[in-house]
């Protein structure tokens, strides 16, 4: 019988040996991770099954959003625009300029369950996401225990917390959730090897170019995806994928891995610019800069700063302070806790080769037989390697951004202000902490940093989030459980009355402080005039479309319970109406002629959003080209069974 190897059992094989392992691990592994990870996910949201909803910063817009769109699905609407119930009935472009696919996935959960349990669940799935799309980064490389090890950690950060319980940012949550595929995506295409141009046409090089096609356009689908959940969030990968293509770039002394990104990134952009495309053209018709104005800016939400945006629960600026206040402390010892483990992955890193080997080394070394006509490849960096060292480079980043005297660069960078809060980066901080911890278990003087210190750390932060009100402190806020609101929105909705809509997507002209209370669907717009010279009958009034007959004894403004707004237009008896806004409060005014008059109010397709379309389907012809060509196979194992 032979001995058993002396290796530890959580040592971190070189790539070209573990790979083989690795196959075979997950082969037998089966449900396994996945049923670990939906338990550790289960466990976050167990207070909510205890204490009910938990009324967040922006749990209302959420509630209103999946609300909203479930009811326009009923109605036949399936992509909304429109949400005609914000401020009151009058409606706003809510849909055209928030991501659709959190909102989407919120309505989908809400026709299957109750919508009192829709948070839960919502929070439940981008948990459950977030520890898978981690596993699957980490096992890349990495053994299974370390891969699994990694997505707890990531899948239960304090920060998740915080976007569940106190800020209920389920858009942003969902968005952190799909990040770590962009950094495994993203590894793969660095980590291709480099056949240099006279190697010809053989089945190595054309194998490298598929592989090429295929990483390029799952990266472009994972960035597509970011970019439809949240666009700060989007933002940030933006930014990481640049920083970690920059690594590679180091590593290989080639910008082909920059090339690879920018292709990618641009892909990516291509087929989110049916959303994209809209919500940057639309933005002058909207206050969309209430969004980036003091104090949602990036100088307002530094460590420890006084009068930090929210006004939560009770537009009361002290506890705005004291959310900043906690926010902070979590970001001191995140940034604590981020020393020694940067210091273990320096230490993992070191068990790394630097490179990968030539293809015939690595065939040689596997037992893999030859290809044929074979071609060397130029040295490409290790997978574990470039992991961690990407991990060090985004978790230098992401501390340097949370700290004031990175103002510069938040100001020079474009789109950077736009993420708002800098302490958002700690989705960031805390996948490149969670493979720091893993990785960092196989090495011999980091092992109880990372298998103890990570763990009773985020504990103690949950306890101080959520149990916060045993501590007889000022400086701390704690969720608020409230089931109230779902019930308010879902009445508020069926009736007709509406909610309060966002400031930021006030048509340009609105004014909600002017508006009219009780107003009905149409009226006159003077109210001096004299009574019983009009008759309207309504015939539907819809979320796309209004109609109605007017009987006026001479030419008459009618006031539409209604924001003005460009995609909206107006038909009196079937020929362009007349439209304008009061100057008010921005409502919709319409001009009738003397007589019976047929109006018609739609909300058109305008160009923009065709043109966003236009580039989107551009896009995903060119991936059904690709496949049509044949250029993409189907993946196979880089190690054939012998």
């Amino acid at each position: 019988m032979r001995p058993r190897s002396k290796r530890p059992r959580n040592a971190i094989l070189p790539p070209i040996v573990a790979e083989h392992h690795l196959a075979q691990a997950a082969e037998k592994s089966g449900w396994l991770p996945f049923l670990l990870i939906t338990a550790v996910a289960l466990g976050m949201i167990l207070p909510i099954i205890f204490h009910g909803n938990a009324s967040g910063h922006d749990f209302e817009v959420h509630v209103a959003s999946w609300m909203e769109a479930a009811a326009q699905w009923r109605h036949g609407i399936l992509y909304p625009r429109w949400a005609p119930g914000a401020h009151s009935g009058f409606g706003e472009p809510r849909f055209l300029f928030y991501p659709p696919l959190s909102w989407l996935l919120g309505a989908a959960l809400g026709t299957l369950l109750p919508w009192i349990a829709v948070p839960a669940a919502f929070a439940w799935v981008a948990l459950t996401l977030a520890g898978l799309t981690t596993y699957l980064l980490v096992r890349e490389s990495h053994p299974r225990p370390t891969a699994l090890w990694a997505a707890a950690l990531y899948a239960t950060n304090p920060y998740n917390v915080v976007n569940i319980y106190f800020r209920s940012a389920f858009a942003e949550l969902l968005a952190s959730a799909i990040f770590p595929l962009a950094v495994l995506f993203a590894l793969r295409l660095a980590c291709l090897p480099t056949y240099p141009s006279k190697a010809g046409d053989n089945p190595e090089t054309r194998k490298q170019a598929s592989a090429n096609i295929r990483n390029i356009i799952s990266l472009a689908l994972v960035v597509a995806a970011i970019w439809l959940t949240n666009a700060p969030a989007a933002v940030i990968t933006s930014y990481s994928l640049a920083l970690l293509f920059v690594v590679a770039t180091v590593h290989t002394r080639s910008f082909r891995p920059l090339l690879r990104g920018a292709v990618a990134g641009a892909l990516g952009l291509a087929i989110a610019g049916f959303y994209i495309v809209p919500a940057v053209y639309e933005q002058k018709w909207v206050h969309i800069a209430d969004a980036f104005s003091s104090p949602l800016r990036p100088e307002d939400n530094f460590l420890f700063t006084r009068s930090a945006p929210f006004a939560w629960p009770n537009n009361d600026p002290q506890t705005g302070d004291e959310f900043n206040f906690q926010i902070s402390w979590l970001q001191i010892t995140e940034l604590g806790l981020g020393i020694p483990l940067a210091l273990s992955m320096i230490a993992a890193a070191k068990r790394w080769p630097r490179r990968r080997t030539s293809s015939r080394a690595a065939r040689q070394a596997t037992g893999q037989a030859a290809f044929g006509t074979t071609a060397e490849t130029a040295p490409s960096p290790a997978p574990g390697l470039l992991l961690l060292t990407a991990m060090l480079a985004l978790g230098l980043a992401a501390a340097v951004l949370f700290l004031r005297p990175s103002l510069p660069l938040w100001r020079l960078f474009p789109y950077l202000r736009n993420i708002q809060f800098p302490w958002r980066w700690l989705f960031v901080l805390n996948l490149a902490i969670a493979i720091g911890a893993a990785a960092g278990a196989g090495t011999s003087r980091f092992r109880y940093t990372s298998r103890f210190l990570v763990p009773i750390l985020w504990l103690l932060l949950k306890i101080y989030l959520l149990a916060g009100s045993e501590i007889e402190s000022h400086h701390l806020t704690l969720p608020v459980w409230d089931n109230s609101d779902i019930s308010d929105y879902s009445a508020a909705i069926a009736s007709g009355t509406g909610y309060e809509g966002l400031r930021e997507y006030l048509p340009t002209d609105g004014d909600i402080e002017q508006l009219p209370d009780g107003a009905p669907q149409v009226a006159l717009a003077n109210s001096d005039s004299p009574p019983g010279k009009i008759k309207v009958v309504m015939e539907k009034w819809q979320v796309e479309e209004k109609r109605f007959a007017v009987e006026s004894s001479s030419a008459a403004q009618l006031s539409l319970h209604l924001f003005n707004y460009p995609a909206w237009q107006v038909e009196v008896n079937g020929r362009p109406g007349a439209k304008q806004s009061d100057p008010d409060d921005g409502q919709m005014l319409v001009s009738v002629p003397a007589g019976r008059s047929n109006v018609r109010v739609f909300f058109a397709r305008t160009p923009d959003r065709t043109a966003g379309g236009v580039i989107s389907l551009a896009a995903i012809a060119l991936i059904a080209a690709l496949f049509a060509a044949g250029r993409l196979r189907p993946r196979r194992s880089r190690l054939k069974k012998e």
